[in-house]
C-alpha cells in the first residue's frame, strides 16, 4: 500500500502507521461528510430543531395588532371566510383561503376554514427565512408575519397576519418582467437556488410579484422579488419546470441569460435537465 506515512505542517511533522492513517482518513471524510450534512437541513429537520424555535420566536413578535381590529374579524367570522364582509378589500383567490385586508391598515390577513391550511404556510415561512438567511437570498422577500387563535362560536380559528408590501402590479403579469429584465438577473439566480433547496413548486407569475422599491447594494440597483404564497414546498422541478396551475420559473423568464441561469443552478443542484430539454427549446422559441 502506498499511503503518505506523515502529515506536514509549518510546525511539525506526525508520522503514522498505516492503520493509524487509514483511521484518521475514515475520522476526516467523516467529519466533513457530518459538516455536509449539517449545513443545511432539510424541513422536517428544521421543523424539529431549536432553530426553528428561535424562528417562531423572533418573527411571531414580528406584527402587533390592535385588539380591536382582532375583535372586528372574531365577530365577522362567517362573512370573512365567505368573502362577503363589506368592510374590508378580499384579494382574488383560486382556493378556499379568505385573504384581505382593511383599507388603512398596512396589513394582510389570511385564514382558511381548514386550520392545518394557515399553520403549514406559516412554518413554509420560516423554513423558506432559514433557507434564505442560510444562502443569503438577500434579493427574495418573504413579509413578516404572525399567526394567532381566535375563537368565534366555540370554534378555533387560526389567522395569518403579514406585512402589506407594496408591488408593482398590472393586469398583464409579466409586464414588469420584461421591463425590469435586466435588474431581475440575480434576482432569477436566488430564486431558483431557493426552489431547488425548498422545493418551492407554485411558481407562476401572481406568487412572485416585484416589489416597488429598488434594492441596492454595492452601488447596483436589483429588483427583488416577494414570496407571498408558499403553501407548496414540495418538489423543486415542479418549481423550475412547470406542473398543471403553474407555470414554473423556466416559463418565468425573459431572457436567455434568464433560461441559462435556471439550467446552470438546476444542474448544481443535481436536477435532469435533459429530461426538460424540450421545455428549454420552447421556451426558447416562444418566450424569448
Amino acid at each position: 500500500m502506498n499511503l503518505p506515512m506523515y502529515m506536514y505542517n509549518k510546525h511539525s511533522v506526525f508520522f503514522f502507521s498505516e492503520i493509524d492513517y487509514l483511521y484518521f482518513l475514515l475520522r476526516y471524510h467523516k467529519i466533513i461528510i457530518t459538516l455536509k450534512v449539517l449545513s443545511v437541513m432539510d424541513i422536517n429537520r428544521f421543523l424539529n430543531s431549536d432553530i426553528y424555535k428561535n424562528y417562531k420566536y423572533k418573527y411571531n413578535n414580528a406584527i402587533l395588532v390592535d385588539q380591536d381590529l382582532i375583535d372586528e374579524i372574531t365577530n365577522n367570522i362567517t362573512s370573512i371566510l365567505n368573502k362577503k364582509y363589506i368592510n374590508v378589500d378580499f384579494f382574488t383567490t383560486k382556493n378556499r383561503m379568505s385573504i384581505f385586508r382593511f383599507n388603512d391598515k398596512r396589513l394582510v390577513f389570511k385564514m382558511s376554514r381548514e386550520n392545518d391550511d394557515i399553520r403549514t404556510r406559516y412554518k413554509n415561512m420560516l423554513y423558506s427565512r432559514y433557507i434564505i438567511d442560510h444562502y443569503n437570498l438577500d434579493l427574495l422577500y418573504i413579509p413578516a408575519a404572525t399567526i394567532i387563535d381566535i375563537k368565534s362560536n366555540d370554534k378555533v380559528y387560526t389567522l395569518l397576519i403579514e406585512e402589506y408590501i407594496d408591488l408593482l402590479q398590472n393586469k398583464k403579469r409579466d409586464y414588469y418582467f420584461e421591463k425590469f429584465v435586466d435588474k431581475l438577473d440575480d434576482t432569477i439566480h436566488q430564486l431558483a437556488l431557493f426552489i431547488c433547496k425548498t422545493g418551492f413548486s407554485d411558481v407562476t407569475f401572481r406568487n412572485i410579484p416585484i416589489m416597488s422599491e429598488d434594492f441596492k447594494k454595492y452601488d447596483k440597483c436589483y429588483k427583488r422579488i416577494a414570496l407571498i404564497d408558499l403553501e407548496d414546498l414540495n418538489i423543486a422541478e415542479y418549481g423550475l419546470f412547470g406542473r398543471i396551475g403553474a407555470r414554473g420559473l423556466l416559463r418565468c423568464v425573459k431572457s436567455l441569460k434568464q433560461l441559462n441561469i435556471v439550467s446552470s443552478v438546476a444542474k448544481e443542484n443535481g436536477i435532469d435537465i435533459n429530461r426538460y430539454k424540450f421545455d428549454f427549446e420552447d421556451v426558447k422559441n416562444n418566450y424569448i
